[in-house]
């Protein structure tokens, strides 16, 4: 019914309404470091693994590769440590879940270390960057004679320099 050339009303035969919900599992990362670290001493990383999904992910693992001239001072037990790299075997993260990881490094060099974390068809990554203070005074000591007499007063000048790119604090010289 309903035909443009009659005048018959529309009649609806049915009607219907489908929600489709997906499930799966998802995987997010999110590592966290101190921008600035002092030269060779250890710094605390924090990395987050989560699944905010609704079904487990299974066979999950978070690697970072260590560069040359950094030294992993300190791990969580589980953690596999290569001379390349740190790796969690974490296998399955129920869903809604997480989990903290840890490590310390020391390095001398600013130093930028991609974390990736794999499940079964899934990937994260996440990078921290620490940059490194290092302290650098130079001191210089000159007399304005090259010689002096017994008795005689001796003004010697003293130039202390910071070569480093961020102020220094609680500096104390002693003569």
């Amino acid at each position: 019914p309903a035909g443009q050339s009659d005048n018959m009303p529309a009649m609806t035969l049915g009607r219907g309404q489908t929600f489709v919900t997906w499930s799966s599992p998802q995987l997010a990362i999110r590592a966290v470091a101190p921008q600035v670290a002092t030269f060779n001493t250890p710094a605390e990383i924090v990395v987050n693994v989560s699944n905010p999904g609704d079904q487990p992910a299974t066979n999950v693992r978070v690697a970072v590769p260590i560069p040359q001239g950094v030294q992993v001072t300190g791990v969580d037990t589980f953690a596999t440590q290569t001379p390349g790299a740190v790796i969690w075997e974490l296998g399955t993260i129920p869903p809604q879940q997480q989990l903290d990881l840890f490590m310390t490094i020391a390095t001398q060099v600013p130093v930028q270390l991609p974390f990736q974390a794999t499940a079964d068809g899934l990937r994260a990554e996440d990078t921290v960057r620490i940059d490194v203070f290092r302290p650098a005074l130079d001191l210089k000591v000159t007399p304005q004679l090259d010689r002096y007499q017994v008795g005689q007063a001796a003004t010697i000048d003293i130039d202390v320099t910071n070569l480093g790119d961020r102020p220094l604090q609680n500096l104390l010289l002693r003569a």
